[in-house]
């Protein structure tokens, strides 16, 4: 059984957002050049996350007491 990793954006604000919801100049840029681990749109740079970097936000998200996703939006 292979399990697929969720894909997540950080901007230059530090907000960390799904593929599901980065909107439309990055789902765009993500067609386009699939493979680029940054994409700079109208509205800022994204930063592809590593998984160690997802693996240890969610760790320190369920020690602060939080939901564990990554995405603000998912989150809430």
């Amino acid at each position: 059984m292979t399990t697929k990793t969720r894909t997540y954006w950080e901007n230059d604000n530090g907000a960390i957002y799904c593929e599901a919801h980065l909107g439309s100049y990055m789902t765009a840029a993500i067609l386009t050049n699939p493979k680029a681990i940054i994409h700079h749109t109208p509205l800022g740079s994204y930063y592809k996350m590593m998984i160690h970097e997802v693996k240890d936000f969610e760790a320190l998200m369920t020690e602060l007491g939080k939901r564990p996703e990554c995405c603000e939006t998912c989150r809430g």
